[in-house]
């Protein structure tokens, strides 16, 4: 399952409310390496994106 970018955002933009964003890393939790080279690459994507997103939102890039 990938999940959507949306859920993405929340789950970092709900981290922001808890954590000062310099201390705050963006990384897969863990099970990548049970899929799929295609699920574990947009997996990341995703991710990745998600991550840029709430960067550019808040001014930290």
């Amino acid at each position: 399952v990938i999940e959507p970018e949306s859920l993405i955002r929340d789950r970092i933009e709900k981290a922001l409310t808890i954590f000062e964003p310099g201390k705050l890393y963006i990384d897969p939790d863990c099970g990548l390496k049970t899929r799929t080279v295609e699920e574990a690459q947009a997996k990341l994507r995703t991710m990745v994106a998600a991550a840029r997103a709430v960067r550019s939102a808040h001014h930290l890039a």
